[in-house]
């Protein structure tokens, strides 16, 4: 799995783009069940989980609200999402810097 921050500049965030190395099932990954931590020590949760168009079941855009702060930001994704066998992924956690 691999993840990418996005937002309107370099140095917002409002986006992060995840990549599953198989095609998982679009309803197991939900906004609930993806956090980010803003360098302040806020957690913000997902407002929304899109599918990437063209890739097979196999990315994701997590939405949330405009982040400002720089630092780092740890994001979370609880181990709930599923591939197409019902295999459900472990927990990822990975950090961007803005």
């Amino acid at each position: 799995m691999s993840a990418v921050s996005g937002g309107p500049t370099d140095v917002t965030l409002s986006s992060v783009r995840v990549m599953f190395d198989r095609a998982m099932v679009f309803s197991s990954l939900t906004a609930a069940s993806v956090t980010l931590t803003a360098p302040n020590g806020q957690v913000v949760t997902a407002s929304n989980v899109k599918d990437v168009g063209g890739s097979g079941g196999k990315g994701f855009d997590l939405i949330f609200p405009l982040q400002a702060q720089r630092g780092t930001y740890t994001l979370r994704i609880a181990p709930v999402a599923k591939d197409l066998s019902g295999v459900v992924m472990e927990e990822f956690t990975t950090t961007f810097t803005r």
